[in-house]
């Protein structure tokens, strides 16, 4: 049985118009390794196994560089090329503002060459910054409100007094 409804019938309303150029990918969230790459029921690829690889080893770097004391927020993005070429490592990591950057970073880069494979050949890019404690923030001073609102009840009781003596007079 079939229905009209759905026999060579679109939608009669308009399809939404999709935003073009710079504001549709604006919108758009960025895909990254791990949403592209990460799930297990992918066929295998020579080229998916690899980013599986990469991120397997950005996990493990990233893992041991939290346990650094200090340590508030970690990134890490490996890159292993298709040739026999040593891996890249990018490391961007953020410590709490006692921490010894210089420290840290040796630190990182032992783990650099500890974790990847040909470590010592490894180049890596280690971007360290350190969070400052947060202070709280002196907003505008409620004062000038309260004052302007004194005011004008002030001058709003006069006019009703003045109202109220002028309906006496007449």
């Amino acid at each position: 049985m079939l229905s009209s409804a759905g026999v060579g019938c679109g939608d009669p309303r308009p399809a939404p118009s999709r935003p073009r150029g710079a504001e549709w990918a604006r919108d758009r969230p960025r895909p990254d390794k791990a949403s592209l790459f990460g799930d297990p029921a992918l066929l295998p690829t020579r080229e998916g196994e690899r980013a599986r690889t990469e991120l397997a080893y950005a996990g493990e770097i990233e893992s041991a560089i939290r346990l650094l004391q200090g340590a508030v927020d970690v990134r890490v993005d490996v890159e292993l090329t298709p040739r026999l070429e040593a891996p890249t490592a990018a490391v961007v990591a953020r410590f709490a503002a006692e921490t010894a950057l210089n420290e840290r970073r040796l630190d990182i880069d032992r783990i650099l060459h500890a974790v990847l494979p040909d470590g010592g050949a490894a180049r890596t890019e280690i971007v360290l910054s350190v969070v400052e404690p947060e202070r709280p923030e002196s907003g505008p001073s409620k004062a000038p409100l309260a004052i302007a609102c004194l005011g004008l009840g002030f001058c709003v009781g006069v006019a009703f007094e003045r109202l109220r003596k002028l309906g006496r007079r007449r």
